[in-house]
């Protein structure tokens, strides 16, 4: 997932930065929970917490999940993808009037500006 920043205060990192991405395509989940906790200490923007909540869902630790989605949406609230995120794990998890309401935000996402 290529990240720019998108005029939001300390947003995200640069494109191509993600150290999670591969990991979870590749089922490496306790790598990509190593390397998020890594970038998270590294650089704590929201990119970080945005990689740090995919590898805490792919664990199907959700609360955690959500907890990270929220952190990196505090720091970067016009940065889209932490919000459609955030969304689809509250479809996932049955909370269909937050979710449905917050998935709107997938056209704000980096994939599809």
């Amino acid at each position: 997932m290529a990240l720019r920043d998108r005029g939001a205060r300390n947003a995200v990192s640069p494109p191509g930065e993600d150290p999670v991405a591969d990991l979870l395509r590749h089922g490496r989940l306790a790598e990509a929970l190593a390397a998020s906790l890594e970038a998270l200490v590294r650089q704590a923007d929201a990119a970080a917490h945005l990689w740090h909540g995919n590898a805490l869902r792919a664990l199907r630790r959700y609360d955690e999940a959500l907890a990270a989605y929220d952190r990196a949406i505090a720091l970067a609230p016009d940065f889209g993808d932490p919000w459609f995120e955030k969304s689809t794990l509250l479809l996932l998890q049955g909370d269909y009037v937050r979710g449905w309401r917050l998935y709107e935000w997938r056209w704000r996402t980096e994939k599809n500006k």
